[in-house]
């Protein structure tokens, strides 16, 4: 930095770290300048600065956390008035459950006799409750299977507020294909469409082997792989033929000439065929982002998109399948060198590559090079005018297209 003022000309140089800043003032002759007997230079050490990672965790388990506040707040609204006409302190009890009695206030404001938590009706209280619900799954097992009784309306309120509260993806849990769909029906559909292309697969027919075949694609714990095995000794057996149906209904990706048993269509641009076509995987360590796609997916009423919450270095190890093409919009620091040539080792013919800083596109693209990609297209994207930050998106194609 240079004094542009008209006085006496001097330098001052700062040098920046994470954990400390050096700095000097210089004459143009580049001589420390000295001011009341004293050297103008120094230094000034501070904690060393930490990465955004640690900061964005804490802000999305506080974003989450109010979210749950706001889901739990709009289910007392919604029964706050039928509440009230049977139990007014109800509410108050449940938020002061977590104090110990000597701070705990009723609706008067005054600290209230014991017992006092959430029940204080005669002849139910919270010992009643817990010896009929020792937990909350208890209770809300018992409202489903109760259906024909009329419940308290507080003992729905805490088996929704339970839900509320710990949300998953609960509507369909144990539920199986033959409950949505007419299993039986959908394979007889399938045995129509074989036999009039010339294939019979009368190892089907049969009832207990229709509920093998739904136990096999249903399981959760079976890879595609074990599927396919599974398939071929239920009704493959050693055919060709109906062991690439086994590994195509199974998800895996099979040869079209040994679907049709036709060796011509090798010859094809495109000779494979999987049921997983047209899929769209989409990996980010950020589970709001992550949360806020499913929900523009979902919006757009995109049902082939599967998005997951996670390290892309942990996850692409356990990816089974191998993309067509692939989008990388990395952090300005690039790639993990491992994620990076993991993803390359794919041997996918394209890959869009979006970098926020040009440095980091520029050494990585050294590592395309050595596995076989060159850069075809590129675009500069001003996202951030006025500023000196800009985007490049770049398409590498491998060198064998």
């Amino acid at each position: 930095m240079e004094n542009t003022s008209g006085q006496e000309k001097y330098y001052l140089g700062l040098d920046m770290g994470t954990s400390s800043v050096g700095w000097a003032v210089t004459d143009d002759q580049y001589e420390i300048i000295k001011k009341h007997g004293k050297a103008l230079w120094g230094i000034r050490l501070f904690e060393q600065a930490n990465t955004a990672e640690g900061r964005r965790a804490f802000r999305t388990a506080r974003r989450r956390t109010e979210r749950r506040k706001n889901r739990i707040a709009l289910l007392q609204e919604l029964f706050s008035e039928e509440i009230a006409k049977i139990d007014p302190g109800f509410f108050l009890r449940m938020k002061e459950s977590k104090y110990v009695p000597e701070d705990k206030r009723d609706v008067e404001g005054n600290m209230p006799e014991l017992p006092y938590t959430l029940f204080v009706d005669h002849g139910f209280t919270d010992v009643e409750f817990h010896k009929q619900f020792p937990t909350i799954y208890h209770l809300r097992y018992a409202l489903i299977a109760q259906m024909d009784k009329k419940p308290d309306i507080r003992l729905v309120y805490l088996a929704l507020h339970h839900i509320m509260k710990h949300r998953g993806h609960f509507l369909f849990e144990g539920k199986g294909i033959s409950e949505g769909t007419n299993f039986s029906v959908a394979v007889q559909a399938l045995l129509d469409c074989l036999e009039e292309n010339g294939v019979e697969l009368s190892e089907l027919q049969q009832e207990d082997q229709m509920q093998q075949l739904e136990q096999i694609l249903t399981s959760s714990d079976s890879s595609r792989t074990e599927k396919k095995k599974l398939l071929c000794a239920l009704f493959a057996g050693k055919d060709k033929q109906k062991k690439a149906l086994a590994g195509l209904i199974a998800g895996c990706t099979v040869k079209l000439s040994d679907l049709f048993d036709d060796r011509a269509l090798d010859e094809e641009d495109r000779n494979k065929i999987s049921f997983s076509d047209g899929k769209v995987i989409g990996v980010e360590i950020v589970e709001e982002a992550v949360e806020a796609a499913r929900i523009n997916a979902a919006r757009n009423g995109l049902d082939n998109c599967e998005f997951i919450a996670g390290d892309v270095l942990k996850v692409i190890y356990e990816m089974e399948e191998k993309p067509d093409v692939i989008v990388l919009d990395p952090p300005r620091e690039g790639v993990h060198p491992k994620a990076l040539r993991r993803i390359l080792a794919y041997g996918v013919e394209q890959i869009v590559y979006i970098s926020c800083k040009p440095t980091s596109l520029a050494r990585e693209m050294e590592v395309f090079l050595e596995h076989g990609y060159r850069p075809v297209k590129a675009v500069c994207v001003d996202l951030f005018p006025w500023t000196r930050g800009v985007e490049t998106v770049v398409m590498f194609s491998h060198k064998r297209n």
